[in-house]
């Protein structure tokens, strides 16, 4: 591949994210107002409980799926390298 075609596919993998970003933040703030909305119906006269209540619910959910630990190991892998490479991708002398 010459440079003129890196740079397009990159461009293109940049432009691809960003647009699944824009999803990913349209569905956070969907979910969002459900909880809300949640809140209110499932205890209108302590809604801080309830809230206390979903979010250790979510925790419980995330800590339950394998995908997530897996998530959170491979960024516990990538900021160690970060740890080890300098800010221009040279690996530090120990």
């Amino acid at each position: 591949m010459d440079e003129a075609a890196i740079e397009k596919f990159i461009a293109t993998i940049s432009e691809r994210v960003l647009i699944l970003e824009k999803h990913q933040l349209e569905v956070k703030a969907a979910v969002t107002v459900l909880k809300g909305l949640a809140v209110f119906e499932m205890n209108r006269s302590d809604p801080l409980e309830v809230a206390e209540y979903i979010r250790n619910l979510e925790k419980t959910l995330l800590n339950s799926d394998p995908r997530h630990q897996e998530l959170e190991e491979v960024l516990e892998i990538v900021e160690a390298l970060k740890a080890v490479r300098g800010q221009d991708g040279a690996i530090r002398e120990a």
